[in-house]
């Protein structure tokens, strides 16, 4: 399956975004991030900050301010890896346990 981006995140771990992910979030979930895979690859290696989600321990929200918004980035982690779920602008901040600040 071909990639979008496979980079070294905050934490360490080797995320990648595939291009039927990325399809799916910027055509048909959250089309005003057509086109901005690049910054979607930034809040990854850059994070302001990341929390583990309150629901599934596997899970980690990492956050990037972006204008008067949050860039959210939904990423699994298994085995020392892990793959982009979603992505999406918000102006809130889900609940979870904050892994790292910048």
């Amino acid at each position: 399956m071909p990639v979008v981006f496979s980079s070294l995140c905050v934490l360490g771990k080797r995320i990648r975004l595939t291009a039927r992910q990325w399809h799916s979030i910027s055509n048909l979930k959250h089309p005003e991030l057509s086109g901005k895979e690049v910054l979607v690859a930034r809040a990854v290696v850059d994070a302001d900050f990341v929390r583990r989600s309150r629901y599934a321990p596997a899970v980690y929200l990492y956050y990037l301010a972006y204008n008067e918004y949050w860039l959210c980035i939904i990423c699994k982690h298994e085995n020392g890896t892990g793959f982009i779920l979603t992505a999406y602008l918000t102006d809130r901040i889900k609940e979870g346990d904050e892994v790292w600040t910048r």
